[in-house]
């Protein structure tokens, strides 16, 4: 018979009371040998489990060692390279850092207004303080009309 959603299934799980559900549903009472028997095979699973998360971790250690001396001589190698060739070629090191720090302060600095930029600015600024000082409705109606 098919199980129906919600509907409890048989696992045939033990229960702490030392019963057994099995394939059919009815419990039935573990004898003591059987009960030795499951807790056995659960230890061995976990000492077999136990040994396994024991080699991963002695296998992760080596990678991560292996991984940062990879690294370390990486950047020790780069270090020697770049600090060779500034010294065969400083003029060109020099132009390179400048050429560097021009783009990168050009890159932070707002680009300065042109000249009609500003006077619009200006026009904009100077319309709205006179607009503050008229009625309400002439606002509006200048508002209207150049829209």
């Amino acid at each position: 018979m098919a199980a129906k959603i919600g509907e409890k299934v048989p696992l045939a799980v033990v229960g702490k009371d030392g019963t057994k559900v099995g394939d059919d549903g009815q419990e039935n009472m573990m004898t003591n040998e059987e009960r030795q028997t499951a807790i056995q095979h659960l230890n061995e699973q976990l000492k077999a489990l136990r040994e396994q998360v024991e080699t991963l971790s002695g296998s992760l250690a080596k990678m991560g060692n292996k991984a940062g001396r990879a690294v370390a001589h990486s950047a020790g190698t780069a270090t020697d390279t770049v600090t060779t060739t500034v010294r065969t070629y400083p003029f060109y090191a020099v132009l390179a850092a400048s050429a560097a720090a021009f783009v990168l302060g050009r890159l932070s600095v707002a680009p300065a207004q042109s000249a009609p930029d500003r006077a619009y600015d200006q026009l904009r600024h100077r319309l709205r303080d006179l607009a503050s000082h008229l009625p309400p409705n002439v606002v509006d109606s200048i508002r209207s009309s150049i829209r």
